[in-house]
């Protein structure tokens, strides 16, 4: 009867970590994709998976990430934050693709948002013509309330988004699986 190897209860626990390949500059973590600065995704739809096609949509495009505990501040004091935000955020310069209906939809949310923010500004501006002093408070509100709404969607309508940054490495999400598969 053979002896099987017992595990070890006192060694260190396996990591699940994996390593970029060596020169690499994206590489897939689990469901993200670890990206740095320069880095050039395959041509193929990073939504999608589909190769790329002479009508699709592929560019340049810097990811950015700032540090979140940054805007805890932000209700107290907006220049200073905003200021100090620019001065905290890494940035990435990457080049991927979206195929033609994906980059529609999102070109859809973008263009809708700006709507929604000129049509608060069209409100703001009637309600405080139009309108009596008494009534023309609750429209501001309602006004304001959508040109903050439509600037926060438009802020974060984008492909893919970073959630951290460590040692050079963005973490994206965002990607499709069969995209992340592929790599």
């Amino acid at each position: 009867m053979e002896n099987s190897p017992q595990p070890n209860p006192y060694s260190a626990p396996a990591t699940t970590d994996t390593a970029p390949p060596p020169g690499s500059l994206f590489y897939r973590h689990e469901n993200f994709l670890m990206i740095r600065d320069g880095a050039v995704l395959p041509a193929r739809c990073i939504k999608t998976n589909q190769p790329q096609e002479v009508k699709d949509w592929n560019k340049q495009v810097q990811l950015t990430w700032t540090p979140p505990w940054i805007y805890i501040f932000l209700p107290f004091a907006l220049l200073p934050v905003l200021l100090l935000a620019s001065l905290m955020s890494k940035r990435a310069k990457v080049t991927y693709t979206l195929c033609r209906e994906e980059r529609s939809r999102l070109v859809k949310r973008k263009t809708l948002a700006t709507l929604g923010f000129f049509a608060g500004v069209a409100i703001l501006i009637a309600g405080l013509v139009y309108l009596e002093n008494s009534a023309a408070g609750p429209v501001a509100i309602v006004a304001a309330i959508l040109m903050v709404a439509s600037l926060v969607v438009i802020a974060i309508t984008n492909a893919v988004s970073v959630r951290k940054h460590k040692d050079g490495w963005f973490t994206v999400k965002g990607c499709s699986p069969e995209f992340l598969n592929s790599i």
